[in-house]
């Protein structure tokens, strides 16, 4: 959309929700969806096969959760492994 030559000519003032997913989001472009566009940009991180399983919030700050795959859906587990595939040891959540 940001992309789009004329986009300041179309009436966006209904736009409430944007998704972004296959890759995170650059900083720079939220930064500029922000300034230029109405509603929110969430990151979604999932397979095309399943869905997504984890967004970002509305309310949390683009620029402390950008590269963040976001908080897992509460239908959803979630389990980190090391290299070897054994259970990756608890450490503090990042605050949101």
């Amino acid at each position: 959309m940001l992309n789009v030559p004329d986009l300041d000519d179309y009436d966006l003032s209904s736009l409430q929700m944007m998704t972004t997913g296959g890759a995170s989001c650059p900083i720079e472009v939220i930064r500029e969806a922000r300034a230029r566009l109405p509603g929110h940009l969430l990151e979604l991180y999932g397979m095309l096969e399943c869905g997504f399983q984890s967004h970002t919030m509305p309310d949390e700050d683009p620029e402390v959760v950008c590269g963040l795959v976001g908080r897992p859906l509460p239908q959803m587990g979630v389990r980190i492994v090391d290299d070897n595939g054994k259970d990756a040891r608890p450490v503090r959540p990042a605050k949101f």
